[in-house]
Protein backbone atom coordinates (compact mmCIF):
# COMPACT_ATOMS: atom_id res chain seq x y z
CA UNK A 1 0.00 0.00 0.00
CA UNK A 2 2.81 2.40 0.85
CA UNK A 3 4.48 2.18 -2.56
CA UNK A 4 1.17 2.53 -4.41
CA UNK A 5 0.26 5.58 -2.29
CA UNK A 6 3.69 7.12 -2.90
CA UNK A 7 3.19 6.70 -6.65
CA UNK A 8 -0.37 8.04 -6.53
CA UNK A 9 0.61 11.07 -4.43
CA UNK A 10 4.05 12.22 -5.61
CA UNK A 11 3.60 15.61 -3.91
CA UNK A 12 4.14 13.95 -0.52
CA UNK A 13 7.85 14.39 0.10
CA UNK A 14 8.09 11.85 2.91
CA UNK A 15 6.65 8.35 3.14
CA UNK A 16 6.89 6.42 6.38
CA UNK A 17 6.00 2.76 6.61
CA UNK A 18 5.43 0.76 9.78
CA UNK A 19 5.23 -3.03 9.68
CA UNK A 20 5.18 -5.54 12.54
CA UNK A 21 6.49 -8.47 10.47
CA UNK A 22 10.27 -8.56 10.08
CA UNK A 23 9.89 -10.47 6.78
CA UNK A 24 7.45 -7.95 5.30
CA UNK A 25 9.55 -5.06 6.55
CA UNK A 26 12.64 -6.54 4.86
CA UNK A 27 10.73 -7.08 1.59
CA UNK A 28 9.59 -3.46 1.67
CA UNK A 29 13.16 -2.26 2.28
CA UNK A 30 14.28 -4.28 -0.76
CA UNK A 31 11.54 -2.81 -3.00
CA UNK A 32 12.25 0.73 -1.82
CA UNK A 33 16.00 0.31 -2.48
CA UNK A 34 15.21 -0.21 -6.19
CA UNK A 35 13.35 3.10 -6.51
CA UNK A 36 14.81 6.36 -7.75
CA UNK A 37 13.07 8.15 -4.86
CA UNK A 38 14.32 5.72 -2.16
CA UNK A 39 15.51 8.59 0.06
CA UNK A 40 11.86 9.65 0.44
CA UNK A 41 11.04 6.50 2.46
CA UNK A 42 11.49 5.67 6.12
CA UNK A 43 10.56 2.04 6.86
CA UNK A 44 10.35 0.79 10.44
CA UNK A 45 9.57 -2.54 12.02
CA UNK A 46 6.98 -1.47 14.57
CA UNK A 47 3.98 -2.94 16.36
CA UNK A 48 1.14 -0.42 16.49
CA UNK A 49 0.45 -1.05 20.17
CA UNK A 50 4.03 -0.22 21.18
CA UNK A 51 4.25 3.01 19.20
CA UNK A 52 4.01 6.55 20.57
CA UNK A 53 1.83 7.71 17.69
CA UNK A 54 0.48 10.85 19.36
CA UNK A 55 4.04 12.08 19.93
CA UNK A 56 5.34 11.03 16.51
CA UNK A 57 2.40 12.65 14.71
CA UNK A 58 3.41 16.06 16.04
CA UNK A 59 6.54 15.84 13.88
CA UNK A 60 4.79 14.76 10.68
CA UNK A 61 4.26 17.47 8.09
CA UNK A 62 0.80 18.32 6.80
CA UNK A 63 -1.03 17.31 4.79
CA UNK A 64 -0.91 13.87 6.34
CA UNK A 65 -2.19 10.68 4.71
CA UNK A 66 -2.48 7.69 7.06
CA UNK A 67 -3.15 4.49 5.12
CA UNK A 68 -3.22 0.89 6.13
CA UNK A 69 -4.73 -2.55 6.33
CA UNK A 70 -5.01 -3.31 10.06
CA UNK A 71 -5.71 -6.86 11.31
CA UNK A 72 -9.23 -8.13 10.57
CA UNK A 73 -9.32 -10.30 13.69
CA UNK A 74 -10.87 -9.93 17.12
CA UNK A 75 -9.22 -9.44 20.46
CA UNK A 76 -10.45 -12.89 21.59
CA UNK A 77 -8.98 -14.56 18.49
CA UNK A 78 -5.53 -13.10 19.16
CA UNK A 79 -5.78 -14.06 22.84
CA UNK A 80 -6.59 -17.66 21.83
CA UNK A 81 -3.46 -17.68 19.65
CA UNK A 82 -1.38 -16.37 22.54
CA UNK A 83 -0.47 -13.27 20.52
CA UNK A 84 1.03 -10.29 22.31
CA UNK A 85 0.16 -7.97 19.41
CA UNK A 86 -2.96 -6.52 20.97
CA UNK A 87 -3.90 -3.44 22.95
CA UNK A 88 -3.73 -3.15 26.71
CA UNK A 89 -7.04 -4.34 28.12
CA UNK A 90 -9.31 -1.45 29.10
CA UNK A 91 -13.04 -0.80 29.11
CA UNK A 92 -12.73 2.16 26.71
CA UNK A 93 -16.34 1.91 25.50
CA UNK A 94 -17.68 1.97 29.06
CA UNK A 95 -19.42 -1.41 28.85
CA UNK A 96 -21.18 -2.41 32.09
CA UNK A 97 -21.43 -5.66 34.03
CA UNK A 98 -21.51 -8.80 31.92
CA UNK A 99 -21.21 -6.82 28.68
CA UNK A 100 -17.74 -5.74 29.80
CA UNK A 101 -16.77 -9.36 30.45
CA UNK A 102 -18.40 -11.12 27.49
CA UNK A 103 -19.17 -10.70 23.81
CA UNK A 104 -19.62 -6.93 23.61
CA UNK A 105 -16.06 -6.43 24.78
CA UNK A 106 -14.74 -8.74 22.03
CA UNK A 107 -13.80 -6.00 19.60
CA UNK A 108 -11.94 -6.05 16.32
CA UNK A 109 -8.29 -5.09 16.67
CA UNK A 110 -8.67 -2.71 13.72
CA UNK A 111 -11.53 -0.98 15.58
CA UNK A 112 -9.27 -0.32 18.55
CA UNK A 113 -6.49 0.96 16.28
CA UNK A 114 -8.78 3.34 14.37
CA UNK A 115 -10.38 4.66 17.56
CA UNK A 116 -6.86 5.34 18.82
CA UNK A 117 -6.01 7.16 15.59
CA UNK A 118 -9.05 9.35 16.14
CA UNK A 119 -7.30 10.66 19.26
CA UNK A 120 -4.30 12.07 17.38
CA UNK A 121 -5.63 12.96 13.90
CA UNK A 122 -8.28 15.64 14.63
CA UNK A 123 -6.98 19.19 14.54
CA UNK A 124 -4.61 18.33 11.69
CA UNK A 125 -4.89 18.50 7.92
CA UNK A 126 -5.09 14.72 7.63
CA UNK A 127 -6.83 11.91 5.76
CA UNK A 128 -7.30 8.44 7.18
CA UNK A 129 -7.68 5.66 4.57
CA UNK A 130 -8.01 2.12 5.93
CA UNK A 131 -9.09 -1.26 4.57
CA UNK A 132 -11.44 -2.60 7.25
CA UNK A 133 -14.58 -4.61 7.81
CA UNK A 134 -17.61 -2.47 6.97
CA UNK A 135 -19.01 -3.03 10.47
CA UNK A 136 -15.80 -1.59 11.93
CA UNK A 137 -16.02 1.43 9.60
CA UNK A 138 -19.56 2.13 10.80
CA UNK A 139 -18.57 1.84 14.47
CA UNK A 140 -15.61 4.17 14.00
CA UNK A 141 -17.72 6.80 12.21
CA UNK A 142 -20.47 6.54 14.84
CA UNK A 143 -17.85 7.08 17.55
CA UNK A 144 -16.40 10.12 15.75
CA UNK A 145 -19.85 11.66 15.34
CA UNK A 146 -20.96 10.90 18.92
CA UNK A 147 -17.76 12.52 20.24
CA UNK A 148 -18.26 15.50 17.88
CA UNK A 149 -14.81 15.05 16.37
CA UNK A 150 -14.06 17.55 13.60
CA UNK A 151 -14.74 15.24 10.65
CA UNK A 152 -14.60 17.28 7.45
CA UNK A 153 -15.72 14.39 5.25
CA UNK A 154 -16.17 10.62 5.19
CA UNK A 155 -16.68 7.92 2.58
CA UNK A 156 -16.96 4.15 2.46
CA UNK A 157 -15.87 2.43 -0.74
CA UNK A 158 -17.19 -1.12 -0.77
CA UNK A 159 -14.75 -3.80 -1.88
CA UNK A 160 -15.17 -7.44 -2.79
CA UNK A 161 -13.08 -9.00 -0.01
CA UNK A 162 -13.74 -12.53 -1.27
CA UNK A 163 -12.29 -11.69 -4.70
CA UNK A 164 -9.33 -9.60 -3.53
CA UNK A 165 -8.42 -11.18 -0.17
CA UNK A 166 -10.22 -14.57 -0.14
CA UNK A 167 -12.08 -13.35 2.95
CA UNK A 168 -15.80 -13.95 3.40
CA UNK A 169 -16.54 -10.62 5.06
CA UNK A 170 -18.23 -7.33 4.16
CA UNK A 171 -15.25 -4.97 3.73
CA UNK A 172 -14.51 -1.47 2.57
CA UNK A 173 -11.99 1.32 2.21
CA UNK A 174 -12.87 3.83 4.92
CA UNK A 175 -11.87 7.44 4.25
CA UNK A 176 -12.13 10.03 7.02
CA UNK A 177 -10.90 13.57 6.41
CA UNK A 178 -9.85 16.06 9.06
CA UNK A 179 -8.88 19.72 8.73
CA UNK A 180 -7.12 22.05 11.15
CA UNK A 181 -10.25 24.20 11.23
CA UNK A 182 -13.09 22.29 9.52
CA UNK A 183 -15.78 24.32 7.78
CA UNK A 184 -18.33 22.15 9.57
CA UNK A 185 -18.52 18.93 11.57
CA UNK A 186 -20.07 16.70 8.91
CA UNK A 187 -22.08 13.73 10.10
CA UNK A 188 -22.56 12.25 6.67
CA UNK A 189 -20.79 9.48 4.84
CA UNK A 190 -20.83 8.76 1.12
CA UNK A 191 -21.15 5.06 0.30
CA UNK A 192 -19.73 4.05 -3.06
Amino acid sequence: MLLAAADAFPAFTAAQGYEISADYSQQLHEHVALRADASRFDIREQAYFLGNWRHWATDWAAPLLVIGNPPWVTNAYLSALGSSNQPTKANTQQQKGLDALTGKSNFDISEWMLLDMLTWLPGRDATLAMLVKTAVARKVLRHAWEKNLPVAGAAIYQIDAKQHFAAAVDACLLIVQFQVVPASNRKQCAVC
